[in-house]
């Protein structure tokens, strides 16, 4: 028997290593970093604030690029 591969669309493929909002089901908050990962049911999240996250795809309400940050001098 053979496994099957779950294909990521291409459009999360193409997020993967760059900066990124992630908004909650209920769009009432919002996480931002860098996308490191996708895997089926799930983000892995580098935050901006430091730290990483795992996100469930079905609790997520939209991702899409965020701008990048500026340089605080």
């Amino acid at each position: 028997m053979t496994q099957q591969q779950t294909e990521i669309p291409k459009f999360e493929r193409q997020l993967i290593g760059r900066r990124v909002s992630i908004r909650s089901f209920d769009w009432k908050q919002q996480l931002s970093g860098t996308l490191v990962k996708v895997e089926k049911y799930l983000y892995i999240l580098q935050l901006d604030k430091g730290g990483t996250l795992g996100l469930h795809k079905h609790a997520c309400g939209g991702i899409s690029l965020a701008p990048p940050l500026e340089d605080k001098a």
